[in-house]
């Protein structure tokens, strides 16, 4: 926990605005193959959204004022909002492992409850490679009453991992009206093939993608793009329209501190 923590408040520091809960595989469904119970899940998820708010609190306290997504204006806030991290139920490579459409409602469901229960600010629904999960995810978490991000992970070239084409992706999931639609996940050089699309559902989006470097490659730990180069990638997905935008696997406190000391971004 100490370290998770730690790791939060650094991008706390950093200045990030959305702290996501490390709780991407802190579902029912993975912890029974670890040999573990659906209570021991619930703790764990409890667990992983409180870290992110006392990350939170540690740097900033509970006074400051904030209006925004799973706020009214002038209501005591931290000034930041955590993120219930809402993750496939399988594999997130692996879209043809997810379950049917009821058994992926009703896990998520359950997942996107104790969220609400814990304190989340929103629900990030990330990294579906399946317009059906994706779909499951978005209802389930509406259920809840909190703002709903959905982030779809693209495969090589405009295609969802499931083989679906990109604007067919974003439709379905536009469809359900979240608040807010993100890819992430991808290449930085990618970024921009992804953004007619978002852009054209008029709702708010954004992007977060890996540390490759190189357009259509598969992340591979080790896989690094320095800030300053990513940032490059970040202006012009901010000149066309995104209004959210972060990092996923292999970036860095770094790269959000690239962002909020150059980007023009709504604090």
């Amino acid at each position: 926990p100490e370290a998770v923590r730690d790791i939060h408040r650094e991008y706390v520091e950093a200045g990030a605005d959305v702290i996501t809960a490390c709780s991407f595989r802190t579902t029912p469904r993975a912890f029974a193959k670890a040999g573990k119970t659906a209570k021991e899940a619930e703790e764990a998820t409890r667990l992983a959204v409180r870290l992110a708010q006392e990350a939170i609190r540690s740097v900033h306290g509970s006074t400051l004022l904030r209006q925004g997504f799973g706020g009214q204006a002038g209501s005591p806030r931290t000034g930041h909002l955590v993120a219930g991290c809402l993750a496939p139920l399988e594999d997130c490579y692996r879209p043809d492992l997810a379950p049917d459409s009821g058994t992926c409602l009703a896990e998520h469901e359950t997942q996107a409850r104790i969220f609400a229960e814990a304190g989340a600010d929103l629900i990030l629904a990330e990294t579906f490679g399946s317009i059906r999960e994706a779909v499951a995810a978005l209802r389930a978490g509406r259920k809840t009453g909190l703002p709903v991000w959905i982030s779809l992970i693209p495969g090589p070239g405009p295609t969802l991992l499931d083989g679906s084409a990109w604007p067919e992706a974003v439709r379905a999931v536009a469809a359900e009206r979240p608040d807010a639609i993100l890819a992430n996940c991808f290449p930085a050089p990618d970024g921009m093939e992804l953004v007619p699309d978002l852009a054209s559902t008029r709702i708010p989006f954004g992007l977060y993608a890996n540390s490759s470097a190189k357009a259509g490659a598969t992340w591979k730990p080790g896989d690094r793009i320095d800030p300053k180069p990513y940032l490059g990638q970040a202006r012009a997905w901010i000149g066309a329209g995104a209004g959210i935008i972060g990092g996923c696997c292999g970036t860095s406190p770094g790269h959000i501190l690239a962002f909020r000391s150059d980007l023009p971004l709504d604090p």
